[in-house]
């Protein structure tokens, strides 16, 4: 299984799994009825996991910042989208992070940053309603 950001088509995260004779493969396949299956990183993860991280950073404030962040990234997304003007998830989202802290009023270091951003890179796996 691969998980890669589609910068320059998409700022959604996708998990693209290849499909060859019933086993799953990161190359492409020559001979099989399906050349990829993808779905929305956030069906498959949970974007909730980040909240012990943010929590740490911000005491107090880590569910209501992780909403309001998370608000701003669909936001940048939406309207990088209708203006054609296409960046990758982590800049989308290092943007929304930039924005929600400086509207909360939080002081946002470059390790915490960093820290941050990353928690994007563990998810934890979804649940099923």
């Amino acid at each position: 299984m691969t998980l890669r950001p589609l910068s320059k088509t998409t700022n959604a995260f996708f998990v693209v799994l290849f499909l060859l004779n019933g086993q799953a493969h990161a190359a492409s396949p020559s001979n099989s009825h399906f050349k990829a299956v993808a779905f929305d990183y956030f069906v498959i993860f949970d974007p909730n996991s980040v909240v012990p991280q943010v929590e740490k950073a911000f005491p107090g404030r880590g569910l209501e910042f992780t909403k309001a962040w998370r608000s701003k990234q669909f936001e940048y997304s939406f309207l990088r989208s209708l203006t054609n003007d296409h960046e990758d998830f982590f800049k989308v989202t290092g943007d929304a992070l930039d924005y929600t802290a400086e509207q909360m009023h939080l002081e946002l270091t470059s390790e915490t940053r960093a820290r941050l951003l990353n928690a994007y890179l563990t998810l934890s796996p979804g649940r099923m309603p």
